[in-house]
């Protein structure tokens, strides 16, 4: 989508930047980031490449590559100003959408050399949209006088708050339950609920607010459906519908794989839900975002009284001083060719060392020297090797699995009641 400078502006405009800036951009997710149409010089008799899609946003761009598509976002700035870039009320601006392809069949091995054996003349994967194609208005204002009286109770990008009924997994966000979930878990007799309720936006399901006017006062089941098996385990599913829970009428649905990602914006309640099957930690690190890593932080009571610390980890490279007390968080593709015992651990599950640096803090050692490195690690990259935390080879490398990691809360309380593994002495 493009902002233009007025509504003369047309499609033919839209590479001037003096006339159209590009504002917002999504994509299907099929691999594709950006693409090169190789058009004849005809004083050159060659192609010359032409970048029609940036593999990258540039500054000022809302969207994302390569992620699927988004049926909503927002803007905030005008892309024209010269100074202060916020949208001015009661301001009309204009904009423009247009719809591209890409034909993989399009691409040629020789592109520049028309003689070359393989050269065939398709040059071009890359095509436009022509039609819905014109410039639309927008008019930012205050709502607080619509509909004799308006006053918001959620605003753009807020979340919903989730109850889950059935199932598992993350969809790949942070989790947070609420207190009272929490309190259920710790008090009953087997320190767990069975239907946890998330805080608001930080469910296992991206639900959010886009249009807050629309927003009504009810409750909504998001049945998945359609279930797919691999090797007779759940693997994903090729169809979600959303259900009012009063009336029982199906509000929305997509039959699109969540494994490849599907969002819907459902406009009667103003709601944009996404769903999506995100891959095991391990499975493909090389192309997984963070390799599956979401987060990892500490916090405490009182930011004033950081009592707790960690052993950070750091790589042992060195020949001629061996810190192999500090190394031991063993995921990455280290291997010390002098000593196997000091090479890291299932080097294919995590070989960027991704889970090396998770929950980073810094330790003072031997007189003053400071060092800093990940402080947590999943068990199979945690060292066996002499005072390591590790308790055999067997289990890291046999029994404790990376795709088996799950999201956890670890608290440390001086409320005795509340201790795991506290028990009242007779």
């Amino acid at each position: 989508m493009y902002q233009l400078v007025d509504a003369t502006t047309s499609v033919t405009d839209l590479d001037d930047p003096d006339l159209a800036r590009l504002v917002y951009r999504s994509d299907i997710k099929d691999g594709v980031d950006g693409i090169v149409n190789q058009y004849l010089d005809p004083l050159l008799g060659v192609y010359t490449p032409v970048e029609e899609v940036a593999s990258v946003l540039n500054s000022g761009v809302v969207g994302s590559v390569d992620e699927g598509i988004q049926y909503s976002f927002e803007i905030s700035n005008d892309r024209f100003a010269l100074g202060d870039s916020r949208l001015v009320n009661h301001k009309t601006y204009y904009y423009m959408a247009i719809a591209y392809g890409y034909n993989m069949a399009e691409e040629n091995a020789s592109p520049y050399d028309v003689n070359a054996p393989d050269y065939d003349g398709r040059n071009q994967p890359y095509i436009a949209g022509r039609r819905n194609i014109k410039p639309v208005s927008a008019i930012p204002h205050f709502t607080e006088t619509e509909a004799n009286g308006t006053t918001l109770q959620s605003s753009y990008g807020d979340g919903v708050q989730i109850t889950r009924i059935e199932g598992q997994g993350n969809g790949g966000y942070n989790l947070d339950l609420t207190h009272n979930t929490i309190i259920e878990i710790l008090e009953s007799p087997n320190h767990r609920s069975l239907n946890p309720i998330y805080k608001v936006g930080a469910g296992p399901v991206e639900i959010t607010v886009v249009d807050p006017v629309k927003i009504p006062l009810g409750t909504y089941i998001l049945k998945l459906e359609n279930p797919i098996f691999t090797n007779n385990i759940i693997t994903s599913y090729s169809k979600w519908t959303l259900i009012d829970e009063n009336t029982n009428n199906t509000l929305a649905s997509s039959n699109q794989d969540i494994i490849i990602g599907t969002e819907k914006y459902v406009s009667d309640l103003g709601l944009n839900i996404k769903i999506k099957q995100v891959a095991e930690p391990g499975s493909d690190p090389n192309n997984i975002d963070n390799n599956g890593l979401i987060s990892g932080t500490i916090d405490f009571e009182d930011p004033n009284d950081r009592w707790l610390s960690g052993v950070v980890d750091r790589d042992d490279e060195s020949p001629f001083f061996s810190l192999w007390g500090l190394n031991w968080i063993r995921s990455g593709s280290f291997t010390n060719d002098n000593d196997a015992q000091m090479s890291d651990y299932n080097q294919n599950d995590d070989p960027n060392g991704v889970f090396e640096n998770v929950v980073q803090q810094t330790n003072v050692i031997f007189g003053g020297s400071e060092i800093t490195g990940g402080t947590w690690a999943p068990y199979c990259f945690a060292s066996y090797f002499n005072d390591g935390p590790g308790f055999s080879n067997t289990v890291t490398n046999s029994y404790s699995k990376i795709e088996n990691t799950n999201s956890v809360d670890i608290v440390f309380t001086n409320d005795t009641s509340k201790w795991s593994k506290y028990r009242n002495s007779r």
